[in-house]
């Protein structure tokens, strides 16, 4: 999946820097891939050879995704830029829009920078409180409070999937539908 691609990237030392969603494919055999690679940087180990190298002071990334800081020139872009893009892009298939929806560059950067997240279950309130926790702290602002990695962020939502499926073959003898949508406003949650 999405978040055990980025895990392992992010081990080799390489950041993808434009998750979102037109980025993440299905295969026909059902494989999730991440594409796009063209923004992706190397911070560390040895396989800087054939990457793109970007240069300072140009910011990077589809504005929506972007982190707040991907949204300061000079600053920082660590492994937890891309956990703060796959919140985006978690909260962009529950809801059809981007958490900070802002057609003017200016404002949008100042609201991904400085405004609150809104609570997601204003939106839909049919999110369950451990996916909402999610997204929160996928999302906060400063990079050292979102999760320390994304295998941290996959064991979270190991977590609200596991106790989902409990709930479920408790409550159902039959199994959960497959999703048939880009977007998962059908599925249980």
């Amino acid at each position: 999946n999405v978040i055990s691609g980025s895990n392992a990237a992010h081990n080799r030392g390489v950041i993808h820097r434009d998750i979102k969603p037109d980025n993440i494919l299905v295969a026909d055999d059902g494989r999730v891939l991440l594409s796009d690679l063209g923004l992706a940087k190397v911070i560390s180990g040895s396989n800087a050879a054939g990457m793109p190298v970007t240069r300072m002071g140009l910011l990077m990334g589809t504005p929506e995704y972007m982190s707040p800081e991907q949204w300061e020139i000079g600053a920082q872009v660590g492994p937890a830029a891309d956990i703060w893009a796959l919140g985006a892009t978690l909260w962009m298939l529950l809801t059809h829009k981007p958490p900070f929806d802002e057609r003017d560059l200016a404002v949008l950067s100042r609201r991904i920078r400085e405004e609150p997240l809104p609570d997601i279950r204003l939106i839909r309130t049919d999110v369950p409180d451990i996916v909402s926790d999610i997204l929160q702290r996928c999302l906060c602002k400063k990079p050292e409070d979102r999760f320390a990695s994304c295998g941290e962020l996959a064991a979270a939502l190991q977590i609200f999937l596991m106790s989902r499926a409990a709930v479920i073959r408790v409550d159902s003898p039959a199994p959960p539908p497959k999703p048939t949508a880009n977007y998962v406003d059908d599925l249980p949650l």
